[in-house]
């Protein structure tokens, strides 16, 4: 018999950003942008989820339509993968010029339609369990 707790997945996993272009990002300094993510194997990630869910069904509790808007769509998909997210080894300028830190700097990145790759990759990367195998090449 198979004891299945030995294919457990990992709840944290470490991956590369890319570029539009799907080209690998680097920082200035020639140093990968990474990104550190919980996977759908981790308590933080099936939290975001039914934080995810609980707003959609309060929308509907006050009697609001289930679907959302475009904006409802982006703000909601950026609070889960905040939620999910780790790291993010990117920066993001404020208002004043300087970079943002923390949650603000998530929300603000996969909040940004215009850089909506990173956003989509981290969804992407963060939904498959094959990338929180413990022996996944992305770690």
């Amino acid at each position: 018999m198979l004891n299945i707790k030995t294919r457990a997945v990992r709840p944290t996993m470490t991956f590369q950003l890319s570029d539009e272009t799907d080209a690998p990002l680097f920082n200035d300094d020639g140093t990968p942008c990474m990104a550190t993510v919980h996977g759908p194997g981790s308590k933080r990630h099936a939290q975001a989820t039914a934080r995810r869910q609980n707003r959609l069904m309060a929308k509907a509790q006050r009697g609001q339509a289930a679907s959302e808007t475009a904006e409802e769509r982006l703000r909601n998909q950026a609070e889960f993968l905040a939620d999910i997210t780790e790291d993010l080894g990117i920066e993001y300028p404020g208002e004043d010029g300087q970079p943002l830190q923390g949650r603000a700097k998530l929300l603000a990145i996969y909040g940004d339609i215009e850089i909506g790759y990173i956003a989509d990759q981290v969804a992407k990367k963060a939904g498959d369990w094959a990338n929180f195998s413990k022996g996944s090449a992305t770690s």
